[in-house]
C-alpha cells in the first residue's frame, strides 16, 4: 500500500527524481541577489522587531513590524532609505525618542 503524500519523507520523495540542480553563476562569482539579500538580512539585525524583504517589481525594499496594531510597513528603493523609513515610522508612533 503505497504511503500518503502527507507523510512522506522528503528524501522519498525525491528518490529516482530527475530533477538535476542548475548553478546559474560563474564559478567564483556569487548570484546577483546575494549582496541585497545580506543587506536585508542587516536591517533585520539592526532593528530586531522588523523584518525586510525585496520587493517583486522596481528595486522596491519593504520592512514591516509584525505584531504591531495598526500595522506597520515602510518601503523604500535604497537601503539607506529604509532604515531612515524605520526610524521615521517608529518615531511617529514613539517607540524611539
Amino acid at each position: 500500500m503505497p504511503t500518503p503524500a502527507g507523510n512522506r519523507s522528503r528524501a522519498s520523495c525525491l528518490q529516482g527524481s530527475n530533477l538535476v540542480g542548475i548553478d546559474r553563476t560563474e564559478p567564483g562569482r556569487e548570484d546577483p541577489g546575494a549582496e541585497r539579500r545580506r543587506a536585508l538580512a542587516a536591517v533585520d539585525r539592526d532593528y530586531p522587531p522588523w523584518h525586510a524583504w525585496p520587493g517583486v517589481l522596481g528595486g522596491v525594499m519593504y520592512a514591516r513590524r509584525p505584531g504591531a496594531s495598526p500595522p506597520m510597513v515602510v518601503r523604500s528603493v535604497t537601503l539607506d532609505g529604509l532604515r531612515q523609513e524605520i526610524e521615521r515610522a517608529e518615531q511617529e508612533r514613539g517607540l524611539r525618542p
